[in-house]
């Protein structure tokens, strides 16, 4: 676990107040592991007083990511990060996702913001292994794709995919999953 400033080296928005932030840091960048979170101290001043915790959601060489949605003041100005900018971290905190297991297929589900490891942990499961991911949102503009493969949509409005929640979706499709090892990460 590290205590650092690391540097902001881009910040991108998705679509709709969803944001990637990408962070130098070899030190955290090379141990953190699928489904690890971190800490993170959004200004340099007192306010806002606490660390929030995010997700990673991808590495990428000696740098990581961070996915958000802009949701109140702390998440307001790390949207507003430039290139170079330092940002106190805390972590990799917690014990992250055990691919390890005896399981031929992966089903990734999640709602919302809820999904915001599986990009990373997508790259790391095996490629011998079948993915199945499962994302779910209020309406179409909650839903989460980036980083993702083979894909299932729920809304609980139905404006895309399977009208229903998450977990419903997941239901209604476990019957297809029979006779399959299967680890369902959530």
């Amino acid at each position: 676990m590290f205590v650092t400033n690391a540097p902001v080296a881009e910040t991108l928005e998705l679509e709709n107040q969803i944001f990637l932030l990408k962070i130098y840091s070899p030190e955290i960048a090379s141990i953190i592991k699928p489904g690890q979170f971190l800490n993170i101290r959004v200004s340099q001043s007192h306010y806002p007083l606490l660390r929030r915790p995010f997700s990673v959601c991808d590495v990428d060489g000696d740098h990581f990511f961070i996915m958000f949605n802009v949701y109140g003041e702390g998440t307001k100005l790390l949207a507003g990060k430039h290139p170079g900018e330092p940002i106190d971290i805390l972590g990799p905190l917690g014990n992250g996702f055990n691919i390890d297991d005896d399981f031929d297929t992966a089903i990734l589900a999640a709602g919302g913001l809820g999904a915001a490891p599986f990009p990373y942990l997508t790259r790391l499961i095996p490629k011998d292994k079948q993915i199945i991911t499962f994302i779910g949102g209020k309406s179409h503009s909650d839903l989460i794709k980036y980083g993702m493969v083979n894909i299932n949509l729920s809304t609980d409005d139905g404006s895309e995919g399977y009208k229903g929640t998450v977990v419903d979706l997941l239901s209604s499709r476990l019957t297809e999953l029979k006779g399959k090892k299967i680890k369902i990460f959530g």
